[in-house]
């Protein structure tokens, strides 16, 4: 079952498909924000005419993750149904 990692300040880590490729994606941020979630290492692209960002999955992937998470930290762990965003 697909779970989602709800964040601080209604944010949502999850995994996602994105050029047929599985990725871990941040849902539900302030875009005024994205460039100092960018300067923390996430990934950004233009989907579907809107800006994502994503948690690289390779190399520094796991400290950014961290990183992710500690700056907004944990608030509960849910179950994603077919189509959630």
């Amino acid at each position: 079952m697909p779970m989602a990692l709800c964040l601080a300040e209604r944010q949502r880590n999850q995994r996602g498909l994105a050029m047929r490729l599985h990725r871990i994606e941040l849902a539900g941020f302030n875009p005024l924000g994205a460039e100092s979630l960018k300067a923390m290492g996430l990934m950004s692209g233009i989907i579907s005419w809107r800006l994502s960002l994503f948690v690289p999955t390779r190399g520094d992937g796991p400290a950014i993750l961290a990183r992710l998470l500690e700056r907004f930290p944990i608030s509960r762990v849910e179950a994603r149904t077919a189509g959630a965003v």
